[in-house]
């Protein structure tokens, strides 16, 4: 009750100002922005309605292309885990583009934050891929899936955490258009095999660790919260 809302409401748009990357090329510095932005919203139980008002009637929902430059199958089950907790949906396009759909707010968030993760994700799996060969064993089949799948699932929960107090959900414009859109697209399996625990357990908790901006790479710029 002694928080000045005004001040947290301020500093949010500020943030939320340094995360578009249409306005700011600093990929570090917006992704960044982005995710200390929804933790103060969830810390003092806002709503992206209390910060920018109530949504545009007119708004139309969008596409927008998520291009991380390599077929490695994770990559689309990443996509699925940030959709459904970034209030838009996923699909695949062509042999390796990934499409997020929605309102462009929504879409744009979404697409940073995943491009960062899989970026991370798949630094630190092949880090330990490489460690795990130099002290264990030449023979790495299944760890470098088994990290990313652990790291998936360390991303879902951290996700799931920071969205359900943001209560962010698809909402039904976006889902009649998708149902829609989507009715004659096939499904598709983009399940991989995990098959050593210590690996799932180290990318598990790697992937918690990314939510919170740990490994964003150093820039020049510092993200700033506060004034």
């Amino acid at each position: 009750k002694d928080v000045d809302m005004e001040k947290i409401i301020s500093k949010i748009t500020k943030l939320l100002a340094l995360s578009d990357l249409e306005r700011n090329p600093s990929e570090s510095e917006a992704v960044s922005a982005s995710l200390a932005a929804q933790r103060l919203l969830a810390k003092y139980n806002l709503s992206m309605v209390d910060v920018t008002g109530e949504r545009d009637p007119a708004e139309e929902i969008e596409q927008v292309i998520a291009d991380v430059g390599t077929g490695k199958k994770w990559k689309y089950k990443l996509a699925n885990a940030v959709a459904n907790n970034y209030a838009c949906k996923t699909f695949s396009q062509g042999s390796d583009k990934l499409v997020f759909y929605g309102y462009k707010a929504d879409i744009l968030i979404a697409r940073r934050v995943y491009i960062y993760l899989f970026k991370v994700g798949n630094r630190l799996a092949n880090q330990y891929v490489k460690k795990y060969r130099e002290t264990i064993s030449y023979d790495t089949r299944g760890i470098y899936n088994s990290f990313v799948s652990g790291f998936i699932n360390g991303v879902e929960k951290e996700l799931e955490k920071q969205c359900t107090a943001l209560a962010l959900i698809v909402q039904p414009e976006v889902q009649e258009s998708w149902d829609i859109f989507s009715a004659a697209m096939g499904t598709r399996s983009w399940n991989i095999m995990s098959n050593d625990f210590e690996a799932y357990e180290e990318g598990f908790v790697e992937g918690k660790r990314a939510l919170n901006a740990q490994y964003l790479e150093d820039d020049t710029r510092t993200v700033k919260t506060e004034g």
